[in-house]
């Protein structure tokens, strides 16, 4: 019963630390599944320094249940040194590492990206060739609320860069904005804004 209480406490606590990241889990997902928008990202983010300080006292109150485990068992006997006390430290730090890396997850989230074998807004400026024909090309730079991580600008830039006329995207979390190179004749800035809204997002509306 008191593995199973632990256990369950220790499984809250990464659950939670998921929860906390979910702000910019979903905008990543959403760019390797090719999904919608996902506009509760930014309700996440609110939350988490709170899901964050939870799981961590939680996470903790594990650690204290498993270390002191055998001074409930007694020194020297069985219950200390058993298989099951082990592969419940086992479970602990397996718990402790998936915390601290959902915990982590703003501060790489670009770098995944990039992995993931994605364009990522670190580079994703350069002009698509347009046969010489620049007499439509104009450039707006768009202030957007909402972008809670790298994940976040990745994900504008991935979908923005598909729409027809828009010929280069580079979203910045660090700015709050995205700078998007379009033509004209093809799209309006209207349109542009409109899609970032789509995508959960919040463009400026002047």
């Amino acid at each position: 019963m008191e593995a199973s209480r632990r256990n369950s406490i220790l499984g809250s606590a990464v659950v939670i630390a998921v929860t906390s990241s979910l702000c910019c889990v979903l905008p990543v997902l959403s760019i390797v599944l090719g999904i919608g928008a996902f506009g509760a990202a930014s309700f996440f983010e609110e939350l988490r320094p709170y899901l964050l300080v939870v799981s961590f006292l939680a996470l903790g109150f594990a650690f204290y249940k498993t270390y002191f485990r055998r001074d409930e068992c007694g020194e020297g006997e069985t219950c200390a040194t058993k298989p099951i006390g082990r592969i419940n430290h086992l479970f602990l730090w397996i718990g402790t590492l998936a915390v601290v890396t959902f915990a982590l997850f703003p501060l790489y989230t670009g770098n995944l990206v990039l992995a993931l074998g994605t364009n990522a807004s670190v580079d994703n400026s350069t002009p698509i060739a347009t046969s010489g024909d620049v007499s439509g090309q104009k450039t707006v730079v768009i202030r957007v609320e909402g972008m809670t991580c790298d994940g976040c600008a990745s994900h504008i830039d991935e979908s923005l860069k598909k729409l027809v006329g828009v010929h280069s995207v580079k979203a910045s979390y660090k700015n709050g904005d995205v700078k998007v190179v379009y033509d004209s004749r093809k799209i309006s800035v209207d349109s542009i804004k409109k899609a970032i809204k789509d995508l959960g997002y919040k463009p400026e509306k002047e």
